[in-house]
């Protein structure tokens, strides 16, 4: 089963964020995306930055001279962005990064080489199996299922008869399973889509910014029609030298973020997860009372029913009757952030739950139950 709706989220946020829990020597990640500018800049990138460490401990971009609201931050021209085809094509743009990983003299090779290793990298494409009832989410769990189960039918071949590419295209060395997950993995947390063409690409120094929750930068799709037409990341606001370059992915909630690129944003309030809010319930629309009324009551026992088996799950955990999976090496830091994303969402669905019942007592003057 191909999953379904995966690219339509996920090329839109297709950014990665380094981890702080890497194997890998900051220095040598330092080196290689310094190699990468050089090569960028070189092939007419345009771009003001310096590769370094942010105060979290992970790498970034900073700016290496002030930069107006209004101008580029990177200027990249389309010979040195990497197209992967159509953005909801899942199997297709997995196996354009490999073919062009597997290439021995590929164009693209410094921007490759650039990239984080496996290790560095957690997403559903290398989700461990035995994590994922921790999500304790049946959506993101069946997502997660499908993901690997996709990552089987590519590499056994099941789907070529009616697959516009095959694994056995992309290179005349035999592709291992390792390398397919690597791929997936890239092409998961790393493109944008096109516009107005939902291609899936990838662009070089423009993939190295930082999550950042209502971040001002935001891109210019080839915005300059007669010649010169290039990429554009764009200041916001007036931005500092020495100001990490920043993205904002979008309405990301926690779950997403730990799932699609292995990191959960700062706790906010209210918490944003999956299934939390419910888009069937408007308390601002004008209703008549006994409407919004039964709204609300709807709404509670959705909540509810969502909260209650969690927290006979936590019972069971007390009593010592159910324990979690056993912790992966390698791997800690993911179930470390997998039991904080429990956390979270009980913490949620409590107070919004509280907070619906206050409005029901306010409604009808009597105490919430």
């Amino acid at each position: 089963m191909q999953p379904q709706g995966m690219r339509s989220k996920i090329a839109f946020f297709g950014l990665l964020v380094a981890v702080a829990h890497v194997g890998a020597k900051m220095e040598d990640h330092i080196d290689v995306t310094q190699r990468m500018f050089d090569w960028a800049s070189s092939h007419g990138a345009e771009f003001h930055l310096e590769v370094g460490v942010n105060d979290i401990g992970i790498r970034g971009t900073f700016l290496t001279k002030d930069i107006p609201a209004g101008e580029a931050i990177v200027s990249m021209p389309p010979n040195l962005i990497l197209s992967l085809g159509h953005g909801v094509d899942f199997t297709t743009t997995l196996l354009n990064y490999l073919r062009e990983m597997k290439a021995p003299n590929s164009r693209f090779k410094p921007y490759i080489d650039s990239h984080p290793t496996i290790d560095n990298v957690i997403c559903q494409c290398n989700f461990p199996p035995s994590y994922i009832p921790m999500l304790q989410h049946a959506q993101t769990e069946e997502e997660t299922h499908a993901y690997l189960e996709t990552l089987e039918r590519i590499f056994s071949g099941i789907d070529d008869a009616t697959s516009d590419l095959t694994i056995n295209d992309v290179s005349s060395e035999p592709v291992t399973m390792e390398e397919l997950v690597y791929a997936c993995a890239l092409t998961t947390t790393h493109p944008v889509t096109g516009d107005p063409r939902p291609i899936s690409i990838m662009v070089p120094v423009f993939d190295l910014a930082n999550y950042k929750r209502n971040c001002s930068t935001y891109l210019h799709y080839y915005d300059n029609p007669v010649g010169n037409a290039k990429f554009r990341m764009m200041a916001g606001d007036d931005m500092k030298k020495g100001e990490e370059m920043c993205y904002d992915y979008g309405d990301l909630t926690d779950d997403l973020a730990l799932l699609h690129y292995g990191f959960l944003p700062p706790l906010e309030e209210p918490p944003l997860l999956l299934g939390v809010d419910s888009f069937a319930y408007n308390e601002t629309a004008e209703q008549h009372e006994i409407i919004i009324f039964k709204a609300l009551k709807t709404e509670i026992a959705r909540l509810r029913a969502i909260l209650d088996p969690l927290l006979v799950i936590d019972k069971k955990h007390e009593e010592g009757t159910l324990v979690h999976p056993p912790v992966i090496e390698g791997m800690e830091y993911l179930h470390a952030k997998l039991l904080e994303l429990q956390q979270r969402r009980r913490y949620a669905l409590k107070r919004e739950i509280d907070r619906l019942e206050n409005q029901l007592e306010a409604r009808v003057g009597l105490p919430k139950k």
